[in-house]
C-alpha cells in the first residue's frame, strides 16, 4: 500500500476530502436518526414536528457531538412507508387496550420481563428497534446490552405462555427497522439469525 508520504498531493487531497464527505454521511445519519425517533415520539409526522426534531437533533449534535454511525444500508421508501403503518396502527391498538384496561370495573394485570435476542449487528438498528417497542404503550425497554445485542422489555398484561410471542413479535419490529434502513446483507444476515432461533 502507498505510503501517506509517496502520495501526490492531489491523491493525499482527494483522500482528505473523501474522509470528510463520509464523517458528513454518517453524521447526517445521526441527524436523520434522531429526527425519526423526535417524529415517532410525537407520534405523528406533521411539517412543524419534523422541523423541529431536525433543529433539535442539528442542538443535540453541535451541543453533545456523537461518533458516527458505522451504517452500510440505505433509507428505503416502502420500508420507511411500512414501518411508519404498522407503528401507528401497534400504537392505536396498544393505546384502546389500555384505555378498556384502565375502566375495566376489576382489571387483572400481570406484567413480566421479556429478554429478546437481536438478529442485526449495528447500534443504528438496536437503539431504533428499542424506540418503536418503547413509544408503543404498555412495553419499555430497560436495559439494553450491546455486547450480546440484547433488548430486556417490561410488558403489561402478559401471561407468562405469552412470553415467547412477545419475543417474535419484537424480532417483527426489528426487521422492519432493517427494511426501512438496513443494507440486503445486513437484512438477510439478521433473518438467517431469527430462522436459527426458530422465528419466522
Amino acid at each position: 500500500m502507498m505510503s501517506e508520504e509517496k502520495r501526490t498531493p492531489g491523491e493525499v487531497m482527494h483522500r482528505h476530502r473523501t474522509r470528510r464527505r463520509m464523517a458528513w454521511r454518517h453524521q447526517g445519519v445521526n441527524v436523520a436518526f434522531l429526527t425519526l425517533v423526535w417524529v415517532m415520539l410525537n407520534g405523528n409526522a406533521w411539517p412543524l414536528t419534523v422541523v423541529t426534531g431536525l433543529v433539535l437533533a442539528l442542538l443535540v449534535m453541535w451541543v453533545f457531538p456523537l461518533p458516527a454511525i458505522q451504517w452500510q444500508g440505505r433509507p428505503r421508501p416502502l420500508g420507511l412507508l411500512m414501518l411508519v403503518g404498522r407503528l401507528l396502527f401497534d400504537l392505536a391498538v396498544a393505546s384502546f387496550r389500555l384505555s378498556v384496561t384502565a375502566f375495566s370495573r376489576n382489571p387483572r394485570i400481570r406484567s413480566g420481563m421479556v429478554r429478546i435476542p437481536l438478529g442485526s449487528q449495528g447500534d443504528l438498528y438496536q437503539v431504533g428497534t428499542a424506540s418503536i417497542l418503547t413509544i408503543v404503550p404498555g412495553s419499555v425497554v430497560v436495559d439494553a446490552r450491546r455486547k450480546t445485542r440484547t433488548l430486556y422489555l417490561h410488558v403489561l398484561d402478559m401471561e407468562p405462555e405469552e412470553a415467547q410471542d412477545v419475543v417474535e413479535e419484537a424480532r417483527r419490529a426489528e426487521m422492519r427497522i432493517l427494511r426501512a434502513f438496513a443494507s440486503n446483507a445486513e437484512i438477510r444476515d439478521a433473518a438467517q439469525a431469527h430462522d436459527e432461533e426458530g422465528v419466522r
